[in-house]
């Protein structure tokens, strides 16, 4: 389970933020900016571990699908948070220059 979880996890904290990017681009946003936003809505939404959950219950995925997409957004969340974290102004960053008020 850890193995696809940790894969799928990094294909979507590539490929999400890179698709958010080229599009943010095409729409006229600044570069800079349109690599925040990507980083920023990186990970997997909240949504899917309603979905996994609700699926369960009601069998229309497997005990092992639904923990997989739950160890997934998990790792998303983790990963995504700490680059926000260490890379973006934010009330909660590390460094005292990266703190917004």
């Amino acid at each position: 389970m850890v193995v696809p979880a940790v894969i799928l996890a990094g294909l979507l904290l590539v490929v999400k933020p890179s698709l958010f990017y080229i599009l943010l681009v095409r729409a006229g946003e600044k570069k800079h900016v349109a690599k925040e936003v990507g980083i920023r809505l990186g990970q997997a939404s909240e949504f899917s571990l309603l979905v996994a959950s609700i699926g369960l219950s009601t069998q229309l995925i497997s005990d092992v699908a639904s923990n997989l997409i739950q160890a997934t957004t998990i790792l998303t969340f983790i990963v995504s948070s700490y680059l926000v974290v260490l890379k973006y102004p934010t009330p909660i960053a590390l460094s005292e220059k990266m703190r917004k008020d």
